[in-house]
């Protein structure tokens, strides 16, 4: 059996590069089970050849990839691809089998876990955990592996968390999963070589933990297997990862050196989820591991231990008061203020791979627009200002599109990164879809 792997195109207006991760593992995952592979980054190839796979799977990343996902898979029946089409990733994991069937039809498969995997592509696919990416790598050029893996790239060290935030679209309320230390040591291996074979000096990588801080046995073991093996090929070692203040200042009362002991493998930005700033506010999301002095001491800590903390700010949901809004505009410029950076982002308070009504449920009728236009989907992206389809109501969508603005553009691209983008809607702020590409192509794009 031939397999073509996809991954859809940046979805606002321009083409990103960056390592498809989940494609990688799973590509390797595949070739393990005796099946042959290809690679399509629809952000640098064109559409794979349908006279030559037998199944062409798609890997949606999030919510706002599901409108340029749902075109690809009609381009490619159009083509005449009479195959297996499947779609997964964590923008469909989640969804309602209703919703997928309304937006991609009949004629593709959801594979939302690996049951599903296995009905569809055969039982001896080994686990994602257990799996290093080094076999779909090699299958690539040596220029592509180089383009991927000299920049910051995706690594993936675990999946899962405890807590369970409404508006969070990841997988959560689940004990968190760590790889097999075997396969992320033969990854890195593999990484550092070519990493060094382009004579670069550095190996820069993002973890995929949610919350890094909340299994530090496993965390810990991991990131030193990865310090020597970089020093063993010439390379220093910058990771970022994401943290919760709550898991963060637990870890460190138990171990104080341990913020130490991790900066000298190479952590070097950690991310805390503070998304607002307000107890109301927290207690709604589902977010009441939450708390002003245990955001504040988290920061510190990383300070303390030459590690660069960043402010995830998620706020200015639909229902968030003035109120709400000034105490998070406040902590952002107060956090600004003792030298972390800040990362504001627009609140989205329904998202179909996170909290999204089902009929009969509150809140069901606010998401229809979505659900009979899925092009409106682009507008559920963090980065995006509230649109009428996001923030119904006029006035308080001004209020929190103002805040979310304040921030951006008092701190500036030095302490604050994030650059917002323009929704795609028919009244109010914003532009016909168009005109919002036209805009958004020329922002940066989000770490």
């Amino acid at each position: 059996m031939k397999i073509a792997l996809v991954q859809p195109r940046y979805p606002h207006g321009k083409a990103q590069i960056y390592l498809p991760g989940g494609l990688m593992n799973l590509g390797s995952r595949l070739m393990h089970a005796g099946l042959e592979v290809d690679l399509f980054d629809r952000n640098l190839d064109p559409l794979p050849d349908h006279h030559k796979y037998d199944v062409v799977g798609f890997s949606v990343l999030g919510p706002p990839y599901i409108p340029s996902a749902i075109a690809e898979t009609r381009k490619l029946r159009a083509r005449g691809f009479t195959g297996r089409v499947l779609v997964g990733g964590e923008g469909v994991a989640r969804l309602e089998q209703s919703d997928f069937g309304c937006w991609f039809g009949t004629s593709c498969t959801r594979i939302a876990n690996d049951s599903d995997l296995a009905r569809e592509l055969g039982p001896n696919v080994p686990s994602m955990y257990e799996t290093s990416m080094r076999a779909m790598l090699e299958k690539l050029p040596i220029k592509r592996q180089r383009l991927y893996l000299t920049r910051e790239f995706g690594l993936f060290m675990s999946q899962g968390c405890k807590f369970n935030c409404l508006f969070c679209a990841a997988t959560k309320r689940s004990p968190e999963m760590y790889r097999s230390l075997a396969s992320l040591e033969d990854e890195m291996r593999y990484v550092c070589e070519m990493i060094s074979g382009a004579g670069q000096k550095q190996l820069e990588c993002y973890l995929s933990n949610l919350d890094c801080f909340q299994n530090v046995h496993h965390l810990e073991p991991r990131l030193q297997a990865i310090a020597r093996i970089a020093v063993e090929h010439g390379l220093e070692v910058s990771i970022r990862a994401l943290a919760t203040s709550r898991c963060t200042t637990e870890a460190c009362a138990k171990d104080p050196d341990l913020p130490r002991r991790l900066r000298s493998y190479g952590l070097r930005i950690v991310g805390f989820g503070a998304d607002g700033a307000d107890e109301e506010v927290w207690k709604r999301e589902n977010k009441r591991h939450n708390n002003i002095g245990e955001l504040r001491l988290a920061v510190r800590t990383m300070r303390g231990a030459d590690i660069v903390p960043e402010v995830l700010m998620v706020f200015g949901f639909k229902d968030d008061s003035e109120q709400n809004l000034t105490n998070d505009v406040k902590f952002c410029f107060e956090q600004a203020h003792g030298g972390a950076a800040i990362r504001p982002y627009l609140g989205k308070t329904y998202t179909p791979s996170g909290n999204w009504p089902r009929q009969g449920e509150e809140g069901y009728e606010f998401t229809l627009p979505f659900r009979e236009d899925p092009e409106l989907l682009l507008n559920l992206d963090y980065a995006m200002c509230g649109s009428e389809y996001t923030h119904p109501d006029p006035t308080q969508r001004n209020l929190a599109n103002r805040a979310y603005l304040q921030v951006v553009s008092t701190l500036g691209p030095e302490r604050c990164p994030t650059s917002p983008l323009t929704p795609f809607t028919r009244k109010g702020f914003g532009a016909r879809k168009k005109s919002a590409m036209a805009i958004n192509r020329r922002q940066p794009f989000d770490r």
